[in-house]
């Protein structure tokens, strides 16, 4: 009788709660990818907009249990991008941003390492221009 019930449960809850949230889900989180970065919305539902070049760390997350990714500018000014992983073809996502990026983009590594965190390169430093400091006395 248990195993009724929790199926059962389980059953009422994808019914009421998970298909519902992800078809409304699915109709308000849009994203359109271009060739120079990607349209999509914050977390309260803002529309934004941030070119690849600006992508600095890239987090998985979770919204009511939905998959996204967090993606944060190194501008303060651009809000964070939350892109949903349901996608209706995840697998062209993946390959146009594959196309779009450099191997180094930190939106690219996440997607091609299964969607973990990723954060951008720091820039190389130039060790011929640091001088070592003399002791003080």
């Amino acid at each position: 009788m248990t195993l009724i019930a929790f199926l059962v449960f389980y059953v009422f809850m994808f019914l009421i709660y998970v298909l519902p949230m992800t078809l409304l889900t699915k109709w308000l989180c849009r994203v359109r990818v271009k060739d120079t970065g990607i349209h999509g919305d914050t977390f309260w539902g803002t529309p934004v907009y941030m070119t690849f070049a600006e992508m600095e760390t890239v987090e998985p997350r979770s919204i009511l249990g939905l998959p996204h990714l967090r993606v944060k500018s190194f501008r303060e000014s651009c809000p964070t991008l939350w892109l949903p992983l349901f996608l209706a073809d995840p697998k062209a996502f993946r390959e146009h941003i594959a196309a779009q990026t450099a191997p180094t983009n930190p939106l690219r590594r996440s997607l091609e390492s299964g969607n973990t965190a990723q954060k951008r390169e720091p820039l190389p430093l130039s060790l011929g221009s640091l001088t070592p400091a003399s002791p003080r006395r």
